[in-house]
């Protein structure tokens, strides 16, 4: 695997959504694999997914994955070459010399034997979602959101999102301030349509420029985003707050 200057900005994009929690020490790095041919890059912190893949297959080898810790992840560059020995557990080389991987290990503190399988991301990714919609993250979400976000309480940052009315509106707990703003989207969703995000993780979710396409079931469920960049697709989930019916 060639590290190109293209799949070294997803790699340095993906590590502002790795873990820092030590209980799950397969999550503070970022995630590599290969199936028929095409790279995935991975890295999540258990609330925010970040998963990008290939679109058009640029390797011919076996299937193989592995993680690499962010000291190592740090030290890439442009024109590096990574080669992973062998499918199963795979020693990987970086310009042909061998460096560390993440790996199961016993935390003697704790007692505890800490796997070094990485979580299983593709199982909670929603299929077959029936709702989309397609708007551009400068000018729709981004802009509103900063508008907004100031009569938010400043603990929750909780905004409301009403997709059926083109409408989004952030309001204090003491109900003393409240801004509320009409959005355009194209797509299709309910008549009517009530979610609520907290204003950071929505804005850390969207961090890119251009068309996002959102697909989404219920209130409940991840939103699933998609967008085409590098070159290949990319994935990002973010999970709404709870609102009671």
């Amino acid at each position: 695997m060639k590290i190109t200057k293209e799949l070294l900005t997803v790699i340095k994009t993906a590590t502002k959504f790795c873990g820092k929690d030590n209980l799950r020490p397969m999550m503070t790095g970022v995630h590599f694999s290969a199936k028929d041919g095409k790279i995935s890059v991975v890295a999540t912190d258990a609330h925010i997914l970040f998963w990008w893949k290939e679109k058009q297959p640029s390797l011919k080898c076996r299937d193989y994955s592995f993680t690499l810790p962010m000291d190592v992840i740090k030290s890439l560059k442009e024109g590096d070459t990574i080669i992973a020995t062998n499918e199963e557990d795979p020693n990987v080389l970086i310009n042909g010399k061998v460096v560390k991987k993440l790996e199961w290990y016993y935390d003697e503190k704790r007692k505890l034997i800490l796997s070094r399988r990485y979580p299983d991301y593709r199982a909670v990714i929603p299929s077959n979602d029936p709702n989309s919609l397609y708007f551009e993250f400068e000018d729709d979400v981004k802009h509103v959101v900063d508008r907004i976000k100031g009569c938010s309480n400043s603990t929750s940052k909780l905004i409301d999102w009403f997709l059926s009315e083109n409408r989004m509106t952030a309001e204090d707990l003491d109900f003393e301030a409240k801004a509320s703003i009409r959005m355009d989207f194209k797509g299709s969703f309910p008549d009517t349509f009530h979610c609520r995000f907290r204003s950071d993780k929505l804005i850390t979710t969207f961090c890119l420029k251009g068309e996002v396409r959102m697909d989404f079931s219920t209130k409940h469920r991840a939103f699933v985003l998609h967008k085409e960049w590098m070159d290949g697709e990319l994935i990002r989930l973010i999970m709404p707050c709870f609102i009671e019916d």
